[in-house]
């Protein structure tokens, strides 16, 4: 996933996280929230996207390109798209800022 962060390295505020889910069809506890997976972290809360490129059990060989992740183009029968705007992201800091934003990749090792 990507996860968008502000402020000294010591004491960021999240922002903003784009999530990858494992699959979009059996619970998992690799799976987004909304297909049955474990519920964001409490600091995350709703500032979050997540999404699946696959229902099936996914293939570490295979790259799955018809379902882009987090264009919300969802494949059919996804339980993970909502159409509240997402997957971009709109949001409202406490203050106006100078800090720093951090964008990192996260990985699954």
């Amino acid at each position: 996933g990507v996860t968008i962060t502000r402020g000294p390295s010591n004491s960021r505020t999240h922002v903003w996280t784009y999530a990858a889910g494992y699959r979009d069809d059996s619970p998992n506890h690799c799976n987004c929230p909304c297909a049955g997976g474990t519920a964001s972290p409490s600091f995350v809360g709703n500032s979050y996207f997540c999404e699946s490129a696959t229902k099936y059990v996914p293939s570490i060989f295979q790259w799955y390109t018809n379902y882009t992740m987090w264009q919300g183009n969802c494949y059919e029968g996804s339980n993970c798209c909502p159409n509240d705007g997402r997957p971009w992201f709109n949001v409202a800091q406490d203050n106006p800022t100078t800090q720093d934003i951090e964008v990192r990749w996260c990985g699954y090792p």
